[in-house]
C-alpha cells in the first residue's frame, strides 16, 4: 500500500489549495489544441513543440517508470511503521481521496459548491 505517500500528497495539496487561489477552472483551455488557438501557436512552433515531445517523451517514461518503482519500495518500507489502527484510518482517508478524485467530494467534480 502507498499509505504515506498519498497522506503527504493530501497535505501538501491541501496546504497549496489553502495558500493559492488558482484560477476558475472556466479560464484554463480545455485541450492542448485550445490552448494553441488561445496562445495563437503557429504551425512552426507546433512542428517545433512536436519534435521537442518526440526528443523528451521516451526519457520521461523511464523517468516515470522509475519513480513508480521508488514509490512502491517507499511505500512498502513506510508501511512497517504504522499499527494496524493508523494503516486503518489512513485506509479511511486513501478513500476519500479517490472519492474527491472522481467527483464525489467538495461540492462536485471541480471542487466547487454546486
Amino acid at each position: 500500500m502507498k499509505l504515506l505517500p498519498i497522506v503527504a500528497a493530501l497535505a501538501v495539496t491541501s496546504a497549496g489549495a489553502m495558500a493559492l487561489a488558482p484560477p476558475s477552472f472556466a479560464q484554463l483551455p480545455s485541450s492542448p489544441a485550445e490552448a494553441e488557438k488561445q496562445l495563437g501557436i503557429t504551425a512552426a512552433q507546433k512542428a517545433k513543440i512536436t519534435a521537442i515531445n518526440k526528443k523528451y517523451q521516451p526519457k520521461i517514461q523511464v523517468l516515470q517508470k522509475q519513480m513508480a518503482s521508488l514509490n512502491t519500495q517507499y511505500g512498502k518500507e513506510m508501511e512497517t511503521i504504522f499499527t494496524p489502527a493508523q494503516k486503518a484510518k489512513m485506509k479511511q482517508w486513501q478513500a476519500l481521496q479517490a472519492q474527491q478524485q472522481q467527483g464525489g467530494g467538495m461540492g462536485g467534480a471541480m471542487g466547487g459548491k454546486p
